[in-house]
């Protein structure tokens, strides 16, 4: 499963036209962290998918593609949970961005 999560997050950035550097300093995390997602030999919490979607002005549907519809099978509920708390997420990033 690694595999897929780590071809899909790979896909993904490459869709967007963006850099390992660039999610990375957008998403909060270290450059090899992504790198190493990528690359299958890590695997992320749910907060830095969070982050990652965020990263990657992506609200789920096209990393959900790969991940939550064909790999884990999530039922409706729990993907519209992970659809909203991504939009969570990126409404408090904001937020916090206009209150520095």
């Amino acid at each position: 499963m690694q595999r897929i999560f780590a071809n899909a997050l790979k896909r993904l950035r490459e869709k967007t036209g963006l850099s390992q550097a660039v999610v990375a300093k957008r998403a909060g995390i270290a450059q090899s962290e992504v790198s190493r997602l990528e690359g299958g030999t890590h695997w992320p919490s749910y907060q830095t998918i969070l982050k990652l979607m965020v990263a990657m002005d992506d609200d789920g549907e096209f990393f959900g593609h790969f991940i939550a519809h064909d790999i884990l099978s999530w039922d409706q509920k729990v993907w519209n949970s992970f659809k909203e708390d991504i939009k969570n997420y990126k409404e408090e990033k904001k937020k916090n961005e206009r209150n520095k």
